[in-house]
């Protein structure tokens, strides 16, 4: 939930700051400074970075030269098919595949994997376990450390029309112990080590960069950005839930329940709140409210005047469109739809987007953090805010694509349909042939690298928006993320099940005939 995609497009500048994320960098000065603070985060970072866009631009046009030739319906793409699916992949890749998904499914290896861990390298050594892991789950999930590791990846990709998001895979989770009494109800997100403000900074260079050189791509270029690598996550987990706990306020204020305060209502409550205040006091207060004067205060009107009523990373991603969305959609804030708000939230947005007269922007994923958010709640003795089935996820994860797909079509919005759900990928595409979207008109696709090949590559073969998230790091930074996948794999058995049956069939047709 802590994650803002955001996308450049060649025109403004989209500038990143710890503090308040938004600074601006006009001088050259300023701009070789960065480049030299840049150069100390990692010397080989930029390399990277330039392959990643040369590989992008080459995507791109791979991706235009495969919509042209293109005979298919958008409604007959080929995803069950694993000869069209598994042409670029060869045994050897398969047969990986197939053995890492499999280790995947052994829950209790899963579950203990940190000790397992741990264990092996107190036997074996870490030089020995880390290269098992290298040649197992770290090369099935992570490009490679530096450019000459990543470079096969990323041109291989490319050659398929599949776009690369580049994504630091180094990451830590808060620990309970971590919390305290302001957690409530708590959301649990990906975050990373925190080690200082000067890290903070070095890691926005970073997002710098990475922003310089998808603004080469014409529009096709996105930057994967974790706001809680620009400071203290505790910090904005604490703020996070002290913002969420004001949000009440609007309800009690909304006496009737009806989504909307009257002028009787607020003065009311308000003097519940402030007993002393002069009668003309809460009047003036509701005024300020009343954007519209229409003589009713609504949800959107109140997080108007009061932006200190948003969540910290909701608040920084709606701030950013309002000021670099005017055009066309370039900073998408993400959506985890398996919370049971996720549907009211995104019609919320869409709708303050709508009345600030900004291109909306959405990253919509499933969510990655079932089994932490259900424990945290139970924990705490509160409601889990995730749905309580995984039918209800995919209703909620179709309605919010529908709920945005339209305004794509009106307004221009922007979205990447970020899963791994072969259904939700197909009600999107045909969605889009039922409103006249080609493959190039705002809609992309996003799928971790290693999953859902079957997916993307057909995507990228027929010129739709195809993206794969690409992590990088040294073996031991992506540890972490390794277990999380391995864990999240375990949990969509159904989807990884199949996957790996059309695997062992094109491996059959292959290799018998």
């Amino acid at each position: 939930m802590l994650a803002v995609l955001a996308r450049r497009t060649g025109g403004a500048r989209f500038p990143l700051s710890s503090l308040n994320l938004v600074v601006h960098k006009a001088h050259l000065s300023e701009a070789a400074a960065r480049e030299e603070r840049a150069a100390e985060v990692e010397p080989d970072l930029a390399p990277v970075i330039e392959e990643v866009a040369a590989a992008n631009k080459a995507a791109v046009v791979a991706r235009r030269a495969f919509q042209r030739s293109s005979t298919i319906a958008p409604t007959n793409l080929p995803f069950d098919d694993p000869k069209v699916a598994f042409k670029s992949k060869s045994n050897l890749d398969l047969m990986r595949s197939l053995a890492v998904f499999q280790m995947c499914r052994l829950r209790p290896i899963v579950d203990n994997a940190d000790s397992i861990l741990a264990w092996s390298k107190r036997i074996f050594g870490s030089t020995l376990v880390n290269a098992v892991v290298r040649q197992t789950f770290y090369k099935h999930f992570v490009a490679g450390k530096d450019k000459e590791e990543m470079q096969p990846t990323l041109q291989y990709l490319a050659k398929h029309g599949i776009a690369a998001i580049l994504d630091y895979a180094a990451e830590d989770d808060l620990e309970a112990s971590e919390q305290d009494d302001l957690a409530g109800e708590k959301v649990v997100a990906r975050v990373y080590n925190y080690e200082g403000e000067d890290l903070c900074d070095r890691r926005m260079e970073v997002f710098l960069k990475a922003i310089d050189a998808a603004s080469t791509m014409n529009g096709h270029g996105f930057v994967a950005i974790k706001l809680t690598a620009l400071g203290l996550p505790e910090l904005l987990e604490r703020v996070s839930n002290a913002l969420t706990a004001i949000r009440g306020l609007f309800q009690q204020f909304d006496d009737d329940g009806n989504g909307s305060v009257s002028i009787e209502e607020f003065k009311r409550v308000y003097k519940e709140f402030f007993i002393d205040d002069a009668d003309d006091v809460p009047k003036g207060w509701f005024e300020q409210l009343d954007v519209t004067k229409d003589g009713q205060v609504d949800y959107i009107d109140w997080t108007g005047q009061h932006s200190w009523f948003q969540p910290a990373v909701d608040h920084a991603t709606a701030q950013l469109q309002a000021e670099h969305n005017r055009e066309r959609p370039i900073v998408f804030g993400t959506y985890q739809c398996y919370l049971k708000d996720a549907l009211p939230r995104l019609a919320f947005d869409l709708e303050r987007a709508r009345r600030g007269g900004y291109r909306f922007g959405a990253k919509l994923v499933r969510g990655a953090y079932m089994v932490v958010e259900r424990r945290r709640a139970a924990e705490l003795g509160v409601p889990s805010p995730i749905h309580d089935s995984l039918a209800a996820t995919h209703e909620s994860y179709d309605a919010c694509v529908a709920e945005v797909m339209a305004h794509v079509a009106d307004e221009g919005a922007g979205m990447m349909v970020a899963t791994h759900n072969q259904a939700s990928i197909e009600a999107a595409v045909a969605a889009m042939e039922e409103r006249g979207l080609g493959p190039q008109a705002g809609v992309y696709f996003g799928q971790l690298l290693g999953m859902a090949d079957n997916l993307t590559f057909v995507l990228g073969q027929h010129g739709y928006g195809a993206y794969k998230y690409v992590p990088f790091g040294s073996v031991d930074e992506a540890m972490p993320y390794l277990i999380r996948r391995a864990q999240e794999n375990s949990d969509m058995l159904g989807g990884v099940g199949k996957e790996m049956a059309m695997m062992r069939r094109e491996l059959r047709r292959r290799l018998l005939g």
